[in-house]
């Protein structure tokens, strides 16, 4: 009994320390453990599990519906020992990859090496270091001296997060694990603070929906990111590998491996040619404080499928409407007399003038203002009257006091400067951002990068994703989910974050597109009666 009395007060000391822990330095998880703490006290929660220490001489926990044990193949000592010995440092097992792998002949490294060109190829500024690595690093044969970022998906107990740190001594941790209760029992057994006795930085994702764990992701790719390089992972053995597969949706997702350093600092150059030519820029600070968006609704046009499906709505009701319309809508706006008030462009690259091709007079464009990023493809703008066009200034700030405004597509650019503009009533339709459900649609049929994608293909853990064609779903905005890539995905989650940044509570905004859900935006079906909009 008394031996029991003090594995007791041990197990309450410890939960009690971690408790400590986890409020001085993960506030987050330290509100998530209280509040499971008050819904027990209270009643409102019915505990799933009992933490019992077994005469072995060790702690498991039993679910009470079952009666099954969680440890009952092996002890928790005994596995936490096992998982120590099965962690080795080969980069052929259980860890991600963050890079392409490029396989170069000697003519290419030869040439690169003599490139002047920085901006010709992302391997004109990397050829030496891909050259080195290829030559003396990339052979699976070769193992890592040292795991600097570790990966646990499932705590269950936490013993086995112990023995592991023991052995590789990581400097950041990532820790997830679903199930809320089954980490607040492991407190009684695992003292985290021990994670960090070599001052490791642990980010911890506990019971955490996709778009909280998304943050969490993103936090522990960007400490110490340089050793992104290999991300080696434990999956304990009862937890789901969902999370695993959101974390290799985001890896795939990373800006240097989805848009190279050399279109940015090509696309950057344009801007110092638009200057030069004459183009003036629009300073977005004086425009705001003008109001003249204030007394009319603004439609938002982009390329999504909904807009081909609405097409005879918007032909109907575009009076009521100031329409701000992407530049890949040019030639199907044309062909059914739909004159933007605004049109919207970001894109810095060649393939963007296919959308001009498609117009058979760009005279129907001659009363439309042109909001132009400033670093668009320099012959694109010659298009249009430069009398129309303003630029608005992007990344680069180049213009003193004026204000940069910046978006991944030229949809979220549309609606950032109707934010920040401070309309009043905002319409999306055609932002889709995510796939159509039946036919797999990227964009409308015209747009210069439409594509169809099989939205019944299920992507399998470990399977090579590409950015722009591997689907899954996310939250729809009319449906519970849709289907969507990682590029939309990523474009949903910017959306959301443009409109937590700029909108007032004095502006409506309305989502009327069959496609991802928009932070903030109000999913409707509309209708139109005379002078006003009804949803």
């Amino acid at each position: 009994m008394e031996e029991k009395n003090s594995i007791e007060e041990q197990a309450q000391a410890t939960f009690l320390k971690n408790m400590a822990f986890f409020q001085a330095n993960h506030p987050d998880v330290f509100k998530k453990l209280t509040a499971f703490e008050t819904a027990i006290s209270k009643e409102y929660y019915t505990p799933k599990y009992e933490l019992e220490y077994r005469d072995e001489g060790y702690f498991d926990v039993q679910e009470i519906a079952t009666g099954r044990w969680l440890y009952e193949v092996v002890d928790s000592k005994t596995y936490a020992k096992m998982a120590a010995d099965d962690i080795s440092y080969k980069k052929t097992e259980n860890l991600f990859e963050t890079f392409k792998h490029l396989e170069l002949s000697e003519e290419t490294i030869k040439k690169f090496y003599q490139e002047e060109d920085i901006t010709s190829s992302t391997l004109s500024t990397t050829i030496s270091i891909i050259d080195y690595w290829n030559k003396n690093f990339s052979s699976p044969s070769f193992s890592m001296k040292k795991l600097y970022k570790f990966i646990f998906i499932g705590t269950g107990l936490g013993t086995h997060l112990i023995s592991i740190h023991e052995k590789i001594q990581s400097n950041v941790y990532f820790i997830i694990e679903d199930d809320l209760e089954l980490f607040y029992l492991s407190l009684f057994v695992t003292d985290y603070s021990l994670l960090t006795n070599n001052n490791a930085i642990l980010i911890f994702s506990i019971f955490n929906d996709d778009k909280e764990f998304f943050y969490k992701t993103k936090q522990f790719l960007h400490e110490m990111f340089m050793y992104n390089h290999y991300l080696k992972f434990f999956l304990f053995f009862n937890h789901g590998t969902q999370k695993l597969q959101l974390i290799q949706r985001m890896i795939h997702g990373l800006d240097y491996l989805t848009f190279p350093h050399n279109s940015i600092i090509k696309s950057h150059l344009h801007a110092f040619k638009q200057i030069k030519a004459g183009y003036k820029y629009i300073n977005l600070n004086i425009l705001r404080n003008q109001g003249i968006f204030v007394n009319k609704p603004i439609l938002i046009l982009g390329a999504g499928p909904s807009f081909q499906k609405n097409l005879q709505w918007i032909k109907e009701n575009q009076d009521h409407f100031i329409i701000f319309a992407v530049t890949a809508l040019m030639s199907t706006l044309e062909k059914e007399n739909i004159v933007p008030d605004i049109l919207v462009h970001v894109d810095g690259f060649e393939p963007s003038m296919r959308h001009i091709e498609k117009v058979s007079s760009m005279d129907f464009f001659k009363d439309t203002l042109l909001f132009f990023s400033s670093f668009t493809y320099p012959d694109f703008m010659k298009a249009f009257k430069q009398e129309n066009i303003y630029m608005i200034q992007g990344v680069e700030n180049i213009k003193k006091d004026f204000i940069s405004l910046s978006a991944s597509n030229v949809g979220l650019k549309g609606l950032a400067l109707a934010l920040y503009l401070q309309a009043k009533e905002i319409y999306l339709l055609g932002l889709d951002l995510a796939l159509d459900p039946e036919s797999g649609a990227t964009h409308i049929a015209d747009h210069a990068y439409a594509k169809k994608l099989d939205v019944d293909k299920k992507v399998e853990l470990g399977e090579m994703i590409d950015y722009k064609k591997t689907v899954f779903e996310t939250e729809g905005n009319f449906r519970q989910t849709i289907p969507t890539t990682h590029y939309f995905y990523e474009a949903q989650r910017e959306a959301s974050n443009i409109v937590l940044a700029l909108k007032k509570d004095s502006t409506h905004l309305y989502n009327l597109s069959d496609g991802a859900k928009i932070q903030d935006a109000t999913a409707s079906n509309r209708r139109v009666t005379g002078n006003r909009v009804f949803l």
